[in-house]
């Protein structure tokens, strides 16, 4: 039994709410003990409503969070880890109940998530499509648990999946619009620091709201370094400054080293802060409309040249278009973001609320429109490459050398960018060779489901059931990507494989004779789609045989080498 308070804005799955939580009570040897922690609760009944703030009286066990059941697998338990969450809860309106809330306190989280939910509450009212409130919300307010999957795809192959959430430039944008807006105050000096406080307040509130995002936090802290330097005459380097916002937000937070949206938000930075100059300076248009078309252009690659090695290692694909997709999607999200701010501050005139819903659709549908022209693997963009951390070295080395290269101009420079390519290229050599030699098999855990891969050399031969693009993605994707090859195999194919099986693979409940394998010993495997009580009679009927038995369900994916 323990008390639990609503932490942040609920997220509806298909089967599950899912609540952020801190937990505030717990029962324990006869009393009650105020405790500290946080948890997640998934509640079985999506239509119940939970606002922030809400307390919460469950009387259910906490549960470990499941380790990853395949090879490369994303690990879920490590990064709830990270967020200092080790249980979960599973319950139901029988076991969480909605109590009076106890002990309210203060703080600017709970305040920030709190404007967070009414702007949701708005935007879920007006005549918004799915797919423009989803977006409204998370450029708004960075809520982007409600985007569809698909839209989330379709934006990745055009290289601008960082328009979908509170980024730096966003919080550029409010920054620079307040700064005008206060820009008479800085004739004299008390309101000029007042100016600064005012700043300073709406930037670390638009933190909050936001949920602390790592970009939002990294940008509102390098702004804020920024405009204290401004009003006291001090000037800084730009660099520096991103190195000290990092170092604090490490200090405070030193799993933040391990974030993706920390890396590829800091990498960016540094990017545009440093190799923007070079490049920009190479070329000069007399014309201001291809000047910044040019400065656009620049800044878009030299940020996704210096992102290039954590994205290809995380995501594994490359967006062929993505500085013409920048070119238009970041305009077109700039109105659905002003659009949906306009509607949020004017619901209530219903006039205008209409037109500002019409827009915001239109802009919302126009941009989906381009983003879906690059979603096609033929043209659009390259998927399933093959990234190790070794890669991420080398072509960080490559990357900045190059930089140094066009910068100095350099004998010296050119001839260390060729030996990093070199020593880059014999160790991808040795990879290969040490990858031609395996020759191993995977039975992969996926529910109801059955997969398995059979890796020879640089091919992998794979044979799924049934498996969703989801389930590939999650569950299958991140072991075929070390092979060069795959081919996909249904129950019928004709292969020229020639192996000796020293296995049974049991699927679907099918019924098996298993006295014709007592004196071969060949292991039995039951895959995930048989059911619980199949599963239990086997694995009894194999301990009075003396067969070995192995059941996917309950220990993971099974991985073996192949003679």
């Amino acid at each position: 039994q323990f008390i639990a308070e609503v932490r942040d804005v609920p997220k509806k799955t298909k089967t599950f709410l899912v609540i952020p939580v801190d937990i505030k009570v717990c029962y324990g040897s006869y009393k009650w003990n105020i405790v500290v922690g946080k948890s997640i609760v998934y509640y079985r009944d999506t239509a119940t409503e939970f606002n922030i703030g809400q307390q919460l009286f469950i009387t259910q066990k906490f549960s470990a969070v499941n380790e990853p059941k395949n090879p490369n697998e994303f690990d879920y338990k490590e990064f709830l880890k990270r967020k200092n969450i080790f249980n979960v809860v599973y319950c139901t309106p029988q076991n969480c109940i909605k109590v009076l809330s106890i002990n309210q306190s203060w703080s600017l989280q709970k305040f920030g998530n709190t404007i967070k939910q009414s702007v949701i509450n708005i935007l879920k009212q007006e005549h918004l499509t799915q797919a423009a409130y989803s977006i409204s919300a998370a450029l708004l307010v960075g809520y982007d648990d409600e985007i569809d999957s698909e839209i989330i795809q379709q934006f990745s192959h055009s290289g601008t999946l960082h328009v979908l959430s509170v980024s730096g430039m966003h919080t550029g944008i409010v920054f620079a619009i307040i700064v005008y807006l206060f820009a008479f105050f800085d004739k004299h000096n008390k309101q000029k620091k007042l100016k600064c406080l005012v700043v300073i307040l709406v930037l670390w509130l638009l933190v909050a709201i936001t949920g602390f995002s790592p970009s939002v936090m990294r940008a509102a802290l390098m702004l804020t370094l920024i405009i204290i330097g401004q009003t006291f005459y001090k000037e800084g380097n730009s660099i520096n400054t991103l190195c000290i916002s990092a170092f604090i937000l490490l200090l405070f937070n030193p799993y933040l080293i391990i974030d993706v949206g920390f890396l590829l938000s800091h990498f960016a930075v540094f990017g545009i802060l440093y190799a923007y100059p070079i490049i920009n300076a190479l070329i000069y248009f007399d014309a201001k409309l291809l000047r910044l078309m040019w400065s656009t252009l620049v800044m878009s690659v030299t940020a996704t040249v210096f992102t290039l090695p954590i994205t290809l290692y995380c995501f594994h694909q490359f967006p062929i278009w993505f500085v013409i997709s920048n070119l238009v999607i970041i305009p077109l999200s700039m109105i659905v973001l002003f659009g949906a701010l306009a509607l949020v501050i004017f619901s209530k005139i219903s006039f205008i609320a209409f037109v500002l819903t019409y827009v915001t659709n239109y802009s919302t549908q126009l941009m989906l429109w381009f983003a879906k022209l690059t979603d096609n693997s033929t043209y659009g963009f390259i998927d399933n490459i093959s990234f190790s951390r070794i890669d991420i070295v080398f072509m960080s080395l490559a990357i900045v050398i190059l930089f140094i290269v066009i910068y100095h101009k350099s004998y010296k420079s050119v001839f260390g960018l060729l030996s990093v390519i070199a020593c880059w290229c014999i160790v991808s050599t040795m990879g290969f060779l040490h990858l031609s030699k395996k020759n191993e098999m995977v039975v992969f855990s996926i529910k109801n489901k059955t997969a398995i891969a059979y890796a020879k050399g640089n091919t992998c031969f794979l044979y799924q059931d049934s498996i969703t693009e989801n389930e590939f993605s999650r569950y299958i994707k991140p072991f075929v990507l070390m092979y060069n090859r795959t081919i996909i195999l249904n129950y019928n194919s004709n292969n020229s494989l020639k192996l000796t099986p020293n296995i049974v693979l049991i699927r679907n409940n099918n019924k098996v004779n298993l006295q014709e394998f007592v004196n071969t010993r060949h292991t039995i495997i039951a895959d995930c789609s048989n059911n619980y009580k199949f599963v239990a009679k086997l694995k009894k009927e194999c301990a009075q045989l003396h067969l070995p038995f192995y059941s996917v369900r309950e220990k993971g994916a099974y991985k073996t080498t192949v003679q």
